[in-house]
C-alpha cells in the first residue's frame, strides 16, 4: 500500500491573495492570481500528520488538531505593518525633541 502525502494551506481569516505573493510568483513565471485564500472550516479532512504554523497570530488562535503541531514563527504582515507605523511615529517625535 502507498502513502497518501497531501498538503493544504490555510489560514485563520480570508486575507485574499497577497499582490507581493502575486508579484513574486509572476517573477518566475508562475500566474497565481485566480487562486483564493482558504480558511480552516474549508478544509476537506480534519485529522493530519502535522500541523505547521508560520505566524503568531496563526500560533496562538489555531484551533486543536489531532497530531502533531510545530511552529516556526515569522512576523505576521500586519503585526509588522502595525510596529512598523509605531517606529515611525516614535522616530518623528525623536527627531523633533529640542529642536525648538
Amino acid at each position: 500500500m502507498s502513502a497518501v502525502n497531501r498538503k493544504f494551506s490555510i489560514g485563520i481569516e480570508k486575507q485574499g491573495m497577497s499582490p507581493l505573493a502575486m508579484k513574486g510568483m509572476a517573477e518566475v513565471v508562475v500566474d497565481i492570481s485566480s487562486q483564493e485564500s482558504n480558511i480552516i472550516e474549508e478544509l476537506p479532512v480534519r485529522e493530519f500528520d502535522w500541523v505547521i504554523t508560520l505566524c503568531g497570530h496563526a500560533n496562538e488562535t489555531c484551533p486543536f488538531f489531532p497530531g502533531r503541531k510545530i511552529h516556526r514563527g515569522f512576523d505576521d504582515r500586519r503585526n509588522l505593518q502595525q510596529r512598523l507605523k509605531q517606529r515611525k511615529k516614535n522616530l518623528s517625535i525623536t527627531a523633533g525633541c529640542g529642536m525648538e
